[in-house]
């Protein structure tokens, strides 16, 4: 059909010529690539005609009736024909995607299925934890594409004066994840050069923990720990204190990877993903040699309120040497690893020898086990400072 300037009058006086083309269009010599199609039915829409990858295209705008008057139609089309000019963005594929995306919730979903497959179980847990408490409940009926940056920012101030700052940085962190996922997987979803909403977010600042066993506390630890009566929660502390394994090493260890011989333990399940073979002292191959095997594979089985393949982290069995040895602090399994780093740091390791020991990818975290020892050397340093003091020897007696 022809090229003329769209008018409203123009558009009315169209009919579907029957002897013509099976597509007719009236084109619009104001907007180049804007139109408006005629049905045999003579029913009418805005259509754009677009050229992209070097292949010509037709987009159903809308319905005539849909539009208030030209003006709108024209800025709607201008608003596509611009994305195909500078972003090589395809408008009918981004509708394509409109339509199939269907709401976070969903796309959650999908990505919580390739961590299940990829990723750790604890991995998983984590990520499904914060998706099911925090990310539905307060955005999973949007859809992906409709979340701004200014809605991630306002989730993560939300989720921080109501849960914590570090609750809000692991739930937005979880959520950029995501995003990052989907943009390079799953082209139905969104497309490649989607913008992740929490792009240029101001994450909270996070306070590293430094709470471990004193060296003051040890002995009576150690007495605690040798009164527990379960052989496998006495082997699990004892070798935590004294190979600062990660608790998940620990308890998925089979018995084919030790080697009492040899005196060194390999660990599969690792958080670094890779194979980590640990040498052995003394008191741990004994440890291991006391610890009674059973027909399971695992050095830990599972107890009787485990329900797994092998024994969880025996908390509870914690908590009581903590209390019978009269530490009221709240002092982890973890900062038990801990307490390990900070002995092999006051006795001169460096970090970069105690991150090889303890299965660190960098030295970051061992260098906190070394700042810790400096300050408690400094704690010292000041307490003999005040015994010594001049003046206070120069007191008299009472």
């Amino acid at each position: 059909m022809a090229t003329k300037n769209l008018t409203a009058s123009a558009v009315a006086a169209l009919t579907y010529d029957p002897d013509g083309p099976s597509r007719q269009v009236l084109w619009d010599r104001k907007v180049t690539g804007l139109g408006v199609r005629v049905m045999p039915s003579n029913k009418t829409a805005y259509v754009i005609s677009y050229r992209l990858h070097k292949r010509t295209r037709l987009m159903h705008l809308g319905r005539v009736g849909d539009f208030k008057n030209i003006g709108q139609a024209r800025e709607a089309a201008q608003e596509h024909l611009r994305g195909v000019r500078r972003e090589k963005a395809d408008p009918i594929a981004a509708r394509r995607r409109e339509r199939t995306a269907g709401t976070l919730k969903q796309m959650f979903e999908i990505w919580l299925t390739h961590i299940a497959k990829k990723r750790t179980a604890r991995t998983h847990t984590d990520y499904s934890g914060y998706v099911d408490s925090y990310l539905n409940p307060q955005i999973g009926s949007h859809r992906p594409a409709d979340l701004t940056r200014g809605e991630a920012r306002r989730l993560h101030t939300k989720l921080t004066d109501k849960h914590g700052t570090v609750t809000a940085n692991r739930v937005m962190q979880a959520l950029r994840a995501a995003y990052n996922w989907t943009v390079k997987q799953d082209s139905d979803t969104l497309p490649a050069t989607f913008p992740n909403p929490t792009f240029g977010l101001e994450w909270n600042r996070e306070k590293s923990r430094k709470e471990f066993t004193q060296p003051a506390e040890l002995p009576a630890v150690v007495r605690e720990i040798q009164t527990e009566s379960n052989p496998w929660h006495r082997g699990y502390l004892w070798l935590t204190l004294l190979t600062g394994a990660r608790g998940k090493e620990l308890v998925t260890l089979k018995w084919d990877d030790v080697g009492l011989d040899a005196g060194e333990i390999l660990f599969r399940a690792t958080k670094n993903h890779e194979d980590f073979r640990l040498k052995l002292s003394i008191a741990a191959i004994d440890v291991l040699r006391e610890i009674p095997r059973t027909k399971n594979e695992y050095v830990f089985p599972p107890q009787r309120s485990d329900g797994g393949p092998h024994m969880t982290r025996p908390r509870n069995a914690w908590r009581g040497v903590l209390k019978r040895a009269g530490i009221g602090r709240n002092v982890t399994l973890h900062d038990l690893r801990r307490s390990a780093g900070v002995l092999l740091s006051s006795h001169g390791y460096t970090a970069e020898q105690i991150a090889k020991q303890l299965n660190h990818k960098s030295n970051v975290t061992a260098k906190i086990y070394i700042q810790i020892a400096d300050d408690m050397q400094q704690r010292m340093a000041d307490t003999l400072g005040t015994a010594a003091d001049p003046k206070s020897l120069s007191q008299p007696r009472k």
